[in-house]
C-alpha cells in the first residue's frame, strides 16, 4: 500500500515556478491581513493616516497647507546658523471656515481645531515638539503656526502674553517660512510648569517685515485653545 501511495505522489501534476509562486503568495495574504489588522491598520504614508484620522474624526477634507511626515530636513533662515526641525508628523488643514492642527504622538493623532481669522491665524500643535538647533547646543520647544501669511513676508517675530496658573509670562522670537503661506515659531513653556493647552487665552502680537525691512504686517489676537 505504502509503495502504492508513492507512485500515485509521484505522478502527480507539477505546478510551474510561477504557480509556486502564486501559491505562496495566496498562503501570506490571510497572515498579513492578520498582522496587519494586529498592528491597527497601518497606512504606507503619513498623509494617508491624516485622511483616514479626518474621516474617523468627521471632519471635512481639508486643503493641506503644512505637512511633516517625521524627522524631515530641518527649515532655516537664510544667513543664519540655527535652524528647527518637527519631531513628529504634522499637518495643517484648512476647510469649513477652520484650521486642523493634526499630529501623531504617543501612537494615536491629537487634533486640535480653530477658527479661521481674517489674514494670519495662529494655531499651536498641542501635542507636538520641535527642536532648534544652534551653535553650542539647542532646546525643545512647542511650534506655533501661523497659516494665511503673505507671501511678501520674509521676517516674522511674535511676542506672547501668557498667564498660567496665576502666573504671568512673556516670550518672544523670530520664525521661520515653511512654505505655503504658512510660518513656524518656536513657543517656550512657563518655568513654573504647564499642562494641556498652556497657552490658552494668552494673547499674541505678529509683525511681518518685507524684504527691504519695512514693516508689511502687525496683527494682535488671542490664542484659542483649539
Amino acid at each position: 500500500m505504502r509503495e502504492k501511495w508513492k507512485r500515485r505522489w509521484a505522478r502527480r501534476p507539477r505546478l510551474s515556478r510561477g504557480q509556486r509562486t502564486a501559491r505562496n503568495f495566496l498562503l501570506c495574504v490571510p497572515i498579513l491581513t492578520l498582522l496587519w489588522r494586529l498592528w491597527g491598520c497601518p497606512l504606507p504614508t503619513a498623509e494617508l493616516e491624516f485622511r483616514r484620522m479626518e474621516r474617523t474624526h468627521l471632519l471635512p477634507r481639508s486643503e493641506i497647507v503644512f505637512a511633516c511626515t517625521g524627522r524631515e530636513t530641518p527649515y532655516a533662515r537664510p544667513g543664519e546658523d540655527q535652524d528647527i526641525s518637527m519631531l513628529s508628523p504634522a499637518f495643517l488643514g484648512i476647510a469649513g471656515g477652520k484650521v486642523t492642527a493634526a499630529t501623531y504622538e504617543l501612537s494615536r493623532w491629537m487634533v486640535d481645531r480653530y477658527p479661521l481669522e481674517e489674514g494670519p491665524t495662529p494655531a499651536f500643535f498641542g501635542y507636538a515638539s520641535a527642536y532648534v538647533n544652534c551653535p553650542g547646543g539647542g532646546e525643545f520647544v512647542f511650534p506655533l503656526m501661523f497659516v494665511n501669511v503673505p507671501r511678501e513676508a520674509v521676517r516674522g517675530e511674535v511676542r506672547l502674553k501668557l498667564s498660567y496658573r496665576e502666573n504671568d509670562y512673556g516670550w518672544s522670537g523670530p520664525g521661520w517660512d515653511t512654505g505655503n503661506g504658512t510660518w513656524l515659531f518656536p513657543a517656550r513653556a512657563p518655568s513654573t510648569g504647564y499642562g494641556d493647552h498652556w497657552w490658552a487665552g494668552g494673547g499674541y502680537t505678529l509683525t511681518l517685515y518685507r524684504e527691504d525691512g519695512s514693516l508689511l504686517l502687525e496683527k494682535s489676537g488671542m490664542l484659542g485653545e483649539g
